[in-house]
């Protein structure tokens, strides 16, 4: 079946295969690369993200970190390997106090939620050990000006503070001894922008988003690096 027809009716209804294809360098699709046994960090493990990460890689010891069971279910935090909850203004600190350096750092959507992202975004850095991987995701300052659509436009979310700077946490990986392997203050994978694009006059009338509406938009600003020393 077509895929165009397809993302009408959201993301699990398009192909595996089409979906890890037209989204190269979304969150679920980097943790299949990371190496076997990985220590892995999720910063801000919200809506079933243990259940989700565990079943593409049950191989990954998992660190789910956040401040409150958002969309979480019992199975889904019964596959963290550790599995921690804390204040919102002791979210920098208790990253900090993780333990040791881990293969990798996930942090996808969260930087907008917390009250300290600077402070936050220095002690994700810290844990990554050398050639480790660090991954962060985040809604584009645009966003802000975007339809009102139950999440395309940033304030669509009450527990959202503020846009994160793009330019500033680029400036401070690279100052952190990471190389940028991939960065995009707007994050628009052809494929799925194309879907959005036909998937469009159905969101409009609705005002919901279907798979490939945030590419067509260009709604994330993503960040992939590595630790070179």
């Amino acid at each position: 079946m077509g895929t165009s027809v397809t993302a009408f009716f959201g993301e699990w209804s398009v192909p595996y295969s089409v979906r890890r294809s037209a989204n190269p360098y979304g969150r679920k699709y980097l943790i299949t690369q990371l190496p076997s046994g990985a220590r892995v960090p999720d910063v801000g493990c919200g809506n079933n993200s243990p259940l989700t990460t565990k079943a593409l890689r049950p191989d990954l010891y998992y660190v789910g970190l956040d401040v409150a069971d958002y969309a979480q279910s019992e199975a889904s935090v019964a596959k963290a390997d550790r599995y921690t909850l804390t204040r919102p203004e002791d979210f920098a600190s208790t990253i900090r106090e993780l333990g040791s350096d881990f293969d990798a750092v996930i942090c996808a959507h969260t930087l907008e939620h917390c009250y300290q992202p600077d402070a936050v975004l220095e002690a994700m850095l810290d844990r990554v050990a050398r050639r480790g991987s660090f991954y962060v995701s985040f809604p584009c300052k645009e966003s802000t000006e975007f339809p009102r659509r139950r999440g395309l436009n940033f304030f669509d979310d009450p527990t959202h503070l503020a846009p994160p700077d793009y330019g500033l946490i680029l400036h401070v990986i690279r100052e952190n001894d990471f190389e940028v392997k991939f960065a995009t203050a707007r994050y628009r994978p052809a494929v799925k922008a194309v879907l959005g694009l036909a998937a469009e006059p159905m969101s409009a009338a609705t005002k919901k988003i279907f798979w490939g509406t945030l590419a067509l938009y260009g709604f994330e600003s993503i960040i992939c690096a590595e630790r070179t020393r």
